[in-house]
């Protein structure tokens, strides 16, 4: 019989302290690898923004406070940018608060080109640009709310006080953090709001990501002790902005998953410390018929492992099935749009739970491999 069938084995003897340790494996690899699947959801728009060459401009105040609009001609003149477009959030309900998507009021003529990895048919951007009451939507948002081409919404206003009755004349495609997206006019917004003259934030096209720091440096040198100060920052600067005015989840997540670790390794080491006292005298036998202190040391640690891969593998299952329900979920799916199981979460968890059973099998294993044969036979209990 071979070590693996041997551990394999000696795992079937208690059948119910192996399946109880298991489900707890389980569930505790369950609860690890879902909320990594989370933190890296919370941070995906971040790291895709990388290498994009954009700026985002916002008020130093907050997001709260618009910019001028007369900031718009001035940005296009600092060195390295190439591209300037406003992005103005409108928030409000379309049918209910269920049925959240990004609505951004937009400029037509470049917000496509400053976001160059969201394409649209030429004929529908045409459309787009000669209609003030129209707006494009992303392929999968449409998809999920059934729009069609010609379709009339309408979205409730609440930070604005006008309610925003659109056309849609076309659909862009993009990556899955933009595909959840409504573009409007945001001439349309100045017109229904009767005033003009406010921009939520300008999104920057820079030449190179060598000039960036430059750029941002210069930006708001140019409007320093203005009546409207800026803050430049990378894109991916500005999207933790908005994760981090949740709270440090990076913290909140690690202080979990470390105690979900600490739990399974309590768990395993305890079962892992009973099965081999409870074959002290069986140890002693395998000595006396030849077994090495290293052939004994390596049984015990693949009994370990025995008892915590299998667990890994299944909460890895489980974890991706939740994130997949959570996924078909549209209010999720507005704020988390990459909840996936990554290979990169896939090994982590694997060699979390192969260590797991490494570490609480070596001090059994070194003391079994330590045990004499007569104090083996001696043991009682």
């Amino acid at each position: 019989m071979t070590l693996v069938g041997f551990a394999a084995r000696n795992l079937r003897r208690s059948l119910v302290r192996t399946g109880l340790t298991l489900l707890c494996v389980t569930v505790s690899m369950t609860i690890l690898a879902f909320l990594l699947i989370v933190l890296r959801a919370f941070y995906s728009g971040a790291d895709l923004a990388e290498g994009k060459n954009r700026l985002v401009v916002r008020h130093k105040a907050g997001l709260v406070f618009p910019l001028p609009e007369s900031y718009g001609p001035k940005l296009t003149r600092v060195p390295g940018v190439t591209m300037v477009t406003p992005l103005t959030w409108f928030q409000g309900v379309y049918i209910d608060e269920r049925h959240f998507f990004p609505r951004f009021a937009s400029d037509p003529e470049n917000v496509f080109t400053v976001f160059d990895e969201n394409r649209i048919d030429s004929a529908a951007l045409k459309r787009f640009r000669e209609n003030r009451g129209s707006a494009v939507a992303g392929r999968a948002l449409a998809e999920k709310e059934g729009w069609t081409e010609g379709k009339q919404i309408t979205i409730r206003g609440d930070i604005y006080p006008y309610d925003a009755q659109l056309t849609l004349v076309g659909f862009f495609d993009g990556p899955d953090d933009w595909q959840q997206t409504l573009f409007f006019h945001h001439k349309y917004h100045e017109e229904a709001l009767s005033r003009t003259g406010e921009i939520g934030t300008y999104w920057l096209k820079v030449a190179s990501s060598d000039v960036i720091p430059q750029v941002a440096r210069r930006v708001d040198d140019l409007f320093r002790n203005s009546a409207a100060e800026t803050k430049t920052e990378t894109e991916r600067a500005f999207n933790l902005f908005f994760i981090n005015m949740i709270g440090n989840v990076k913290l909140i997540i690690g202080l979990i998953g470390t105690a979900v670790v600490l739990v399974i390794l309590l768990i395993v080491a305890n079962t892992m410390a009973l099965a081999i006292r409870e074959r002290t005298q069986e140890v002693g036998i395998l000595k006396a018929l030849g077994f090495t202190p290293g052939r004994i040391i390596a049984l015990v640690l693949l009994e370990g492992v025995a008892l915590t891969l299998p667990g890994g593998g299944v909460g890895l299952f489980l974890a991706w099935l939740a994130g997949r329900g959570l996924y078909e979920v549209p209010e999720i799916r507005g704020y988390f749009p990459n909840l996936a199981l990554t290979v990169e979460i896939t090994v982590y968890c694997l060699a979390t739970a192969a260590a797991i059973g490494v570490l609480t099998g070596l001090f059994p294993a070194l003391r079994a491999a330590r045990l004499k044969i007569a104090d083996a036979f001696r043991h009682v209990g």
